[in-house]
């Protein structure tokens, strides 16, 4: 649950109806440099005298040691549920732009079970580095605390952790209060709205849970009225639920619906309301509806708050106990994540996929570590009950201890050089090796015993691997697969075991690929409906060759891992200029759409950026580009926003099949703004969800500086005001209707929300002409006609 308002005024739209009502956070605990009583700061902070401080005093936080370190505030037995809201009020010195900075984390820790719920924010220049202070709200907990209330112990630790190690040592953090909101004794309120799932296929039980808490003397009987949200301005009516709760009591009440179309990003809104309709609090939660879940794959899973960690090491690879196993999935969950792809985990890849049964723990990744199927399988099954869409991953050629009892079976399945030797290598050392393995001196091969390569075309070949990915996603429990090293493909250079070539030139070679690959997808289809595709080389400079093999793997929605970007930052790259690598990704993802797949372009470094402005700026021009996928720079203190949650949210305006990319010099639309701000190669025709044509258009305030990876301190340009942008008449017509949707603020001063915003329309010299009054990074506008 999002969005909830602090104080003041809940305005929300239920049922079409606008109701408004008083919201019931309160300040539950508080700090404040002026009262030091109240706490004493660590060493490495001291008090001092600030005149823009509240109070006139403030604690300045120099240069932190990197990691969390001991708590520098404390707070016991706060009784707590649902929404639970952390503020800091801070201003910094010594910084610039999006910088690494130093983090301020916020845990609550249930003293009954010691279960811990986290909140992390930033200080950035961007938003805190002028002379005044600044306040900064974020969530404990993305999915809030438990509906029950309980009781819990707070405590604040401020730390320094740069990406790479890189921290500004300079930096200077001025802190004059912290206070943490919650919801009071005074009014019932929602304590939970949550999606069983964060996934749905068409025609699956779409169930709510929403929770009522009532924490007065006095019964409470009121209404819970549900909406659910999906488009621009789409809305679906999904009833009015009476709710009766005793005095310090929870109830409950689940809402059920079968998940319609359109597929898309949907958003819940729940509005309690009292006997006489007062509508006393408000919450919603986020999923998406479609028959293959990564049409929807963009929120990523760490933040930048967070940064990376490595939960998914507990699910296959690293030593896990089932509660750390449980805390990954259930992190995964609050964080909308929509698939999950186990890479390199097969016993023997194509050949056996699943280990055989006496073999518990087995030797997975191509012989490289132990891995528990047990614990996998319950994995699986679990993030399958929330709805996240696990994928295996297939590295396409035969290898292992299965690969080589096979090819001795079968030496007809698989391809050979013009000499009659084995395509690809074997080892008869590592071999014997990895037969010893049971034994305490048992050391690892990085590389495998045995490489071959099928030949695709032979109808028995395409059975066996049919027959291995259907059983496999049967026992296992996957619902689609990635193919990496070899998918499928004929190289012209390839020959049969009776030495007759298998393909007389490329064409023919790019020919047979995709027929092999079409085949295989329609054995396994038969089996399985709904199962879905990914590949790896999915950038153009692999496919120059291979036109139809590719249009092939785009079909029906194949996932297309973009690889060769991860290095675009390289000096040597000719894309190492943002204004190179922007067309590049944007019109590439263009072109995989066109063909039916879904774009997955890679981070820089595999991992992201070097600087917090490239991994900006990449995830930007990735989203925009149709991409799909994680690392994705998100965060709120830093007015940046959940752009990967905005993409989902709205998926049909940044990822709509019908999204049509316009020429550079595209005359539909004309915004009035400086030259550092983007949006000439960034404009697209569309179609709404209910069938009207659209326009998009990206608004972009474009990196400081020119090259990726060579802002060493993430300066960032100032917020472009006032632009106006114009959309010309399509088939005679006007545009109707116009929005602004964002991630980051609408206007200076307000904070981040993911929204669309109606935008006012004027007509001039024949064109509809709308104001976007603020861009600090991205906004986009939609016309509609």
């Amino acid at each position: 649950m999002r969005n909830r308002a602090i104080s003041g005024w809940v305005v929300v739209m239920a049922l079409g109806v606008s109701v408004t009502g008083q919201a019931v956070m309160e300040k539950r605990w508080e700090w404040t440099a002026a009262d030091e009583q109240k706490g004493t700061p660590p060493a490495n902070m001291s008090f001092v005298d600030d005149a823009a401080a509240a109070g006139g005093r403030a604690v300045a936080v120099t240069y932190l040691p990197h990691g969390r370190g001991v708590p520098n505030w404390q707070a016991k037995g706060l009784t707590l549920a649902g929404p639970v809201t952390m503020q800091v009020t801070l201003r910094v010195e010594g910084m610039v732009g999006i910088e690494e900075t130093p983090r301020m984390a916020s845990y609550l820790i249930d003293i009954a079970t010691g279960v811990r719920h986290e909140g992390v924010t930033l200080a950035q220049a961007v938003r805190a580095g002028g002379p005044g202070y600044v306040t900064i709200s974020y969530p404990i907990s993305i999915l809030s605390l438990p509906a029950e209330p309980a009781t819990y112990d707070l405590s604040q630790v401020m730390w320094s952790s740069g990406w790479g190690g890189i921290v500004n040592t300079d930096a200077v953090v001025y802190v004059s209060a912290l206070a943490l909101y919650a919801n009071g004794d005074g009014a019932a309120y929602l304590s939970g709205v949550e999606a069983d799932r964060t996934t749905y296929r068409l025609g699956q039980p779409v169930t709510a849970h929403l929770s009522v808490h009532n924490p007065t003397a006095e019964p409470f009987a009121g209404t819970v009225v549900v909406e659910e949200r999906f488009g621009l301005d789409g809305a679906v009516a999904r009833g009015s639920h009476d709710v009766s709760a005793a005095p310090g009591s929870v109830e409950r009440v689940t809402v059920t619906w079968p998940a319609e179309g359109p597929e898309a990003g949907r958003e819940l809104v729940a509005v309690l309301q009292d006997r006489a309709g007062q509508a006393l609090d408000q919450g919603n939660t986020y999923y998406g509806v479609a028959n293959d879940p990564s049409l929807l794959q963009t929120v990523p899973t760490y933040t930048e708050e967070t940064q990376n960690r490595g939960y998914h090491n507990a699910l296959y690879v690293g030593a896990a106990t089932p509660k750390a196993v449980r805390f990954c999935i259930d992190y995964y969950r609050s964080r909308y994540m929509q698939r999950n792809e186990y890479f390199s985990w097969c016993y023997s890849e194509l050949v056996q996929m699943v280990p055989p049964a006496n073999e518990e723990p087995y030797i997975g990744n191509e012989g490289r570590w132990w891995q528990s199927l047990k614990k996998f399988k319950k994995a699986i099954r679990q993030e399958r009950v929330y709805g996240i869409v696990p994928i295996t991953y297939l590295g396409g050629p035969a290898w292992g201890p299965a690969a080589y009892d096979l090819v001795q079976r079968h030496p007809d399945w698989f391809v050979y050089g013009r000499s009659g030797a084995l395509g690809g290598s074997y080892d008869m050392e590592n071999r014997a090796n990895y037969q010893r393995r049971a034994e305490f001196d048992f050391v690892h091969f990085t590389r495998p015993m045995l490489y071959a390569v099928f030949d695709p075309t032979r109808d028995d070949v395409r059975h066996h691997i049919a027959d291995q990915i259907v059983g496999t996603a049967k026992e296992m429990g996957f619902e689609g697969a990635r193919w990496d090293v070899w998918s499928m493909e004929v190289s012209p250079n390839s020959y049969r075991l009776d030495g007759s070539p298998i393909a007389k030139d490329g064409a023919e070679a790019d020919r047979l690929s995709a027929e092999s690959i079409a085949a295989l997808k329609e054995l396994v289809a038969k089996e399985l409906p709904t199962f879905t595709w990914g590949y790896n080389y999915g950038a153009p400079e692999e496919n120059v060759q291979r036109p139809l093999m590719f249009a092939e793997k785009c079909r029906g929605g194949g996932w297309l891992l973009d690889e060769i970007i991860c290095r675009y930052h390289e000096n040597t790259s000719p894309f190492h200029v943002w204004e190179a690598y922007l067309p590049r990704l944007v019109e590439w993802g263009d072109h995989v759409r066109k063909l039916g797949g879904i774009y997955n372009p890679y981070a820089l470094n595999r991992q992201g950026g070097k600087y917090p402005v490239d991994r900006l700026y990449e995830g930007i021009i990735r989203l925009i580009a149709g991409g799909r996928g994680d690392n994705i720079y998100e965060n709120e203190a830093g007015l940046v926003g959940r752009i990967g949650l905005m993409a989902m949210r709205y998926s049909n305006t940044f990822s709509g099949w019908n999204l049509d990319l316009q020429p550079a010099d595209q005359e539909l639309v004309h915004v009035e703004a400086p030259d550092t701000l983007w949006w000439k190669r960034l404009v697209l025709k569309n179609v709404s969800l209910d069938g009207r044509p659209q326009l998009v258009v990206h608004l972009v305030n474009s990196p400081a500086v020119a090259e990726i990876q060579e802002n060493p301190t993430s300066v960032v340009r100032p917020a472009v005001e006032g632009v106006t942008v114009r959309a010309a008449a399509v088939d005679g017509k006007l545009p109707r209707r116009a929005w602004m949707v964002a991630a980051e603020p609408m206007r200076a001063g307000k904070e981040p929300t993911v929204q669309a915003l109606p935008l006012a329309l004027a007509n001039e010299n024949g064109a509809a002409q709308v104001t976007v009054p603020w861009v600090r990074f991205w906004k986009t506008v939609v016309f509609e006609y």
